[in-house]
């Protein structure tokens, strides 16, 4: 247990939860009291309510009141970005943890965490996670069934290696389930970058562990993660005015690459950045393609049209080779510029996804 001595008092650290929170009134109550339960009680619980037009704000005071470990910071509407970074200074504990507001962790979550980071002095310690689909049904989700602390040169072939499949190596693409160093966020000045609407956790992790020298998996899975089954979530919504902002993970991957910059060079960065921003590219194919509808799909059709356009791109497709289960055909249809072809066949997946247009808010 991470421990600190005050006299001849022994201190448990204090760990600084942070939710942004926006809209999940039907969510909230389980999401903070499955943080106020934890069996580590050393802990602050920091809910930034984003400029909610639900019951979300109410409910975050009603807690505050109840419970002095709960504070309530209320803001206009600018974004879960925004929000997280309005928690983090806000924050005063030796390590941070991040909780979205419709997801819930278990009750030993933040104890685990600690625990890891007090048998390792790891820099980041990293839990598995559930992803609970609207059934109620779960899978759960671990790169590693046994515990492993990495040195940075390992980290570095773990990140080549999920650049190489990102199905195959999900726990860094999340801020939550993990446990940082304050100090570290602080004194580098790690933020969550306010332009991206998506892989805003991707560019904050890497950002983080330029300056970090080891991460711990742990083998407990600590975090449920809510798949709702629906284009309502932030990240799928298509932004009538912002289409491009789908392809927010384009700019996350130069945090990445930075990362690795430390131990290898251009020429093998670039092959990996390239594999996985062509998987990424399919992927908002599928989520943007899904919500066509009579008022933007001469849009939709125009940002594809860019996109295969970009030299960039086309030197990453050319040279895609897909891994055993990644996207296929819509790649080879967006390097034979196939527009209608593409945006027809990421429809169909997205109907396979998350439903037909009912589910489009």
């Amino acid at each position: 247990m991470a421990i600190s001595t005050i006299g001849n008092t022994v201190a448990l650290d204090l760990v600084s939860v942070i939710v942004p929170v926006y809209n999940s009134a039907n969510y909230l109550h389980r999401c903070i009291d499955s943080i106020l339960g934890q069996n580590y009680k050393e802990i602050e619980v920091i809910l930034v309510d984003d400029g909610s037009s639900d019951s979300s704000g109410e409910i975050c005071d009603s807690y505050s009141r109840e419970d002095s470990r709960v504070r309530v910071i209320h803001t206009l509407n600018r974004g879960v970005s925004c929000a997280r970074n309005t928690g983090l200074e806000g924050s005063n504990g030796s390590f941070v943890c991040f909780v979205d507001s419709d997801d819930f962790i278990e009750d030993y979550a933040v104890k685990a965490l600690v625990e890891g980071h007090t048998r390792s002095r790891a820099d980041l310690v990293v839990g598995g996670f559930n992803k609970v689909k609207s059934d109620k049904t779960a899978s759960q989700i671990q790169d590693f069934s046994l515990e492993q602390l990495l040195t940075r040169a390992e980290l570095e072939e773990y990140t080549l290696a999920y650049l190489y499949n990102p199905r195959q190596r999900q726990l860094l693409m999340s801020s939550w389930a993990k446990l940082f160093r304050s100090s570290i966020i602080r004194d580098r000045k790690v933020t969550f970058r306010e332009e991206l609407r998506v892989a805003e956790d991707v560019a904050f992790n890497f950002d983080y562990l330029q300056s970090a020298e080891s991460v711990l998996f742990i083998k407990e899975i600590v975090y449920n993660h809510q798949k709702l089954g629906t284009y309502d979530s932030l990240s799928m919504k298509l932004v009538e005015e912002q289409p491009r902002a789908l392809f927010g993970y384009i700019p996350a991957l130069g945090s990445i690459s930075r990362f690795l910059q430390r131990s290898h060079s251009e020429t093998v960065i670039g092959r990996a950045i390239g594999q996985c921003y062509v998987y990424h590219v399919a992927l908002f194919m599928i989520r943007a393609c899904g919500q066509i509808n009579r008022r933007n799909i001469f849009k939709i059709y125009r940002l594809i049209d860019e996109l295969i356009s970009d030299s960039d791109f086309r030197t990453y497709v050319k040279a895609y080779v897909p891994a055993e289960g990644n996207y296929r055909l819509i790649p080879f249809l967006l390097r034979m510029k196939f527009v209608w072809l593409v945006m027809g066949v990421s429809r169909y997946e997205a109907c396979k996804l998350y439903g037909t247009g009912e589910n489009i808010k």
